[in-house]
């Protein structure tokens, strides 16, 4: 009877400790091992050099930027409502309803407040995202990098600047993290792959590590 009781409680012991170790995962070496292979699996990833692409000029892309897209659809949503506006504001100053009871330099001022805001927001986000840089190549000669951005009109600007040239620049206008010929730029750190453009712009990678 005893041996048959010990047998029993061997087994539940058995399965018990089976069940523990099968949530567990494995042992604690086993798990350690996987979480570095997966973070060195990550940090190759990230560090893996994309496929390289060239222009029929014969200049290499370096760098794309991820919110081009978004950028010029705030920047045309931004340039529609300066349109709107624009025209309301001299409809406003130039009508009057006989029914109003606003004076004729009242109208005038809600008019030209609202033709105000309409070139003033769209301004103000023109300057904010002007520094973004939708596309970085460097020349075939490798000396000159050109920087493609998107202007007022959503046309695209196209700028160059020798390689070695950029700087830090710490100032308080946002979207601007170098400086090149006394223009301001932005790279985004999530998409600078390419190795050149991480050696050459070493602060912008270490950003988040400061």
């Amino acid at each position: 009877m005893n041996l048959l009781l010990r047998a029993t409680y061997a087994r539940r012991w058995l399965q018990s400790s089976a069940s523990a170790y099968a949530k567990a995962g494995g042992p604690p070496l086993v798990n350690s091992y996987r979480r570095k292979r997966a973070e060195l699996d990550q940090q190759r990833e990230r560090d893996r050099e994309p496929e390289r692409e060239f222009l029929d000029d014969g200049s290499e892309v370096l760098y794309e930027g991820p919110l081009i897209e978004k950028i010029k659809g705030v920047k045309t949503m931004s340039l529609v409502s300066c349109v709107a506006t624009s025209m309301l504001g001299p409809y406003m100053m130039l009508t009057r309803d006989e029914l109003s009871r606003q004076s004729d330099f009242q109208q005038i001022t809600i008019g030209f407040l609202v033709f105000a805001i309409g070139v003033g927001t769209t301004g103000f986000l023109s300057w904010v995202c002007s520094p973004y840089v939708s596309r970085l190549s460097l020349s075939a000669d490798k000396k000159i990098f050109i920087a493609e951005q998107t202007d007022f009109l959503l046309r695209q600007k196209v700028t160059a600047f020798p390689v070695g040239s950029q700087t830090r620049v710490d100032i308080l206008r946002p979207m601007v993290n170098f400086e090149a010929e006394k223009r301001h730029y932005f790279l985004a750190k999530e998409n600078m792959k390419h190795r050149m453009v991480r050696e050459q712009f070493p602060w912008i990678v270490q950003e988040d590590d400061e």
